[in-house]
């Protein structure tokens, strides 16, 4: 790609620190509170409790490698308890991650200052789909050194001139990305298609070429991925079990188009609905993508082969949110799994201040990279509030409800607890949630026969003793006869415990 793209000219080891410090500092400001307060998310409170990993289980051994590094765990991958509560040390290190994710682009695209440098991989990390991920004490490192590796296999893949050890490096960079979580390639994709939108946009040649690294790579990548899954669990590191089974169907082959389209609509619906598709969020990330859109568009002049490329690399950049998720019979929709949307900002923004050549174009580019950020820190800044606000809640509530099973359970003698609906939100936490109805930012722990409802409460002293059993929910809600102000119905017919919750019927 030219100058702009070259690795072989290194700037000075101080300005590269000054981009580390700089993505540094800017997450550690948005997650403050979200670091200080320790709420823990579900996940997190049962692994703390149980000690358990797991994340074989969900394709992730890398994830279970690495936790147990940082526990000093040297067990098999399939030991059940190990994992202790080391937070923050895992969301430390992924801040650290995001910090050379800066030095990296800063050493893969001299002609950036490090200010812009390290801009890019703010706007990578920073947006409303990584509150959730990197919230969760242990699963945020996973996600975030996915992203760094799928960018990494990008910047390999950008060097002039192609040599056979970057494709392998950039081949292992995917595959490593994938082994700790899935969203790494849709980071690789989205950068990768920026490129090719950049080449074509400046005119210059190779982007054809490109096209055909990044395809090859990213199948060669994806391939090897499910191979390994296969023998992982062959070999017994690994096990799915219904839920991991029902959300890695891929679409039937007769049903392939429709079920990809209705995938990418639904998906984008999502994806619309937490940015808010009217929001100064939405508007300055269609700003990014359609500027070089239309200057890759425009670079092309109208010839066949260049046009048809850059319509097909903007399809890959739009569709890069979600990935290869739009090949499943029932994929996840939840913010964790929408990191790629920060690949889209990120790699939009980066190619289009590659070919800024005037004053306003830069100042237009700032601006632009501002507002994106203001945006995130109002997310996370409202994020932590929230997490205080329910910690808080909990704190007060959930003692309460854990002395009176108890109590109920001490005088009758019965040992089985039902549980249904939820706790609710308290008011704090609705007055907010109705300024980003698409991001639901605090989960709902106790939500039916649920394991992690029950940690939730073994956590305030509910008895350990006591276990979870299904019931029917229309014949508990019509015998709920007793309900305390509090919202819930606590009764035993001598068999059984039930906590109705109000929500819950």
């Amino acid at each position: 790609m030219g100058d702009e793209t070259s690795a072989d000219a290194r700037p000075p080891v101080r300005r590269d620190g000054a981009v580390f410090l700089l993505v540094c500092g800017f997450f550690l400001l948005c997650y403050f509170r979200l670091l200080t307060i320790g709420y823990f998310r579900p996940d997190d409170l049962a692994r703390t409790l149980q000690g358990y990993y797991h994340w074989s289980d969900d394709g992730r051994p890398l994830t279970t490698l690495v936790l147990r590094l940082l526990a000093f765990d040297a067990s098999s991958l399939r030991a059940p308890n190990g994992l202790i509560d080391d937070a923050p040390l895992p969301q430390f290190l992924s801040i650290g991650l995001m910090g050379l994710c800066g030095m990296l682009l800063h050493r893969c695209f001299p002609a950036l200052t490090a200010a812009r440098a390290a801009t890019v991989a703010i706007l990578l990390f920073a947006t409303p789909f990584m509150i959730e991920p990197f919230s969760y004490i242990f699963d945020s490192l996973g996600v975030v050194a996915s992203m760094a590796l799928g960018l990494a296999g990008a910047l390999l893949l950008m060097r002039e001139p192609p040599r056979r050890r970057d494709v392998v490096a950039a081949w292992a960079c995917l595959l490593a990305a994938l082994l700790f979580y899935q969203t790494g390639l849709n980071v690789f994709l989205a950068f990768a298609s920026g490129q090719v939108l950049f080449l074509l946009a400046t005119g210059r040649s190779g982007a054809p070429a490109a096209a055909a690294r990044a395809i090859g790579a990213a199948v060669a990548a994806l391939g090897s991925y499910l191979a390994a899954i296969w023998i992982l669990r062959g070999i017994g590191v690994s096990e799915f079990h219904a839920y991991q089974i029902a959300h890695s169907r891929i679409v039937p082959p007769g049903a392939a188009i429709a079920g990809i389209a209705g995938n990418l609509l639904g998906m984008g619906r999502y994806v619309a609905s937490v940015l808010g598709i009217r929001s100064l969020y939405a508007v300055l990330i269609a700003c990014s993508v359609a500027t070089l859109a239309v200057r890759a568009i425009a670079g092309a002049r109208l010839r066949p082969a260049p046009t048809v490329l850059a319509l097909l690399a903007l399809c890959c950049l739009g569709a890069s949110f979600a990935g290869p998720m739009l090949l499943l019979a029932d994929p996840i929709l939840a913010p964790r799994v929408f990191g790629g949307v920060g690949g889209v900002i990120a790699a939009s923004w980066l190619f289009g201040a590659l070919q800024l050549r005037t004053r306003l174009g830069e100042r237009a580019s700032a601006v632009l990279a501002i507002g994106l950020m203001a945006c995130f820190a109002r997310y996370s800044f409202a994020y932590g509030a929230m997490a205080r606000d329910f910690d808080r809640y909990e704190t007060f509530t959930c003692p309460m409800i854990a002395r009176q099973i108890n109590a109920l359970s001490d005088s009758t003698g019965v040992k089985r607890l039902a549980i249904i609906g939820s706790l609710p939100y308290p008011a704090s936490i609705r007055h907010s949630y109705d300024a980003f109805p698409g991001l639901r930012p605090i989960p709902v722990n106790q939500t039916g026969i649920d394991a992690f409802a029950q940690a939730l409460l073994v956590r305030y002293g509910l008895s350990g003793s006591l276990s979870l059993v299904e019931v029917d929910r229309a014949d508990a809600c019509r015998r709920r006869t007793i309900e305390t102000a509090d919202g819930f119905a606590l009764w035993s017919d001598g068999q059984t415990l039930y906590l109705v919750f109000q929500s819950g019927c």
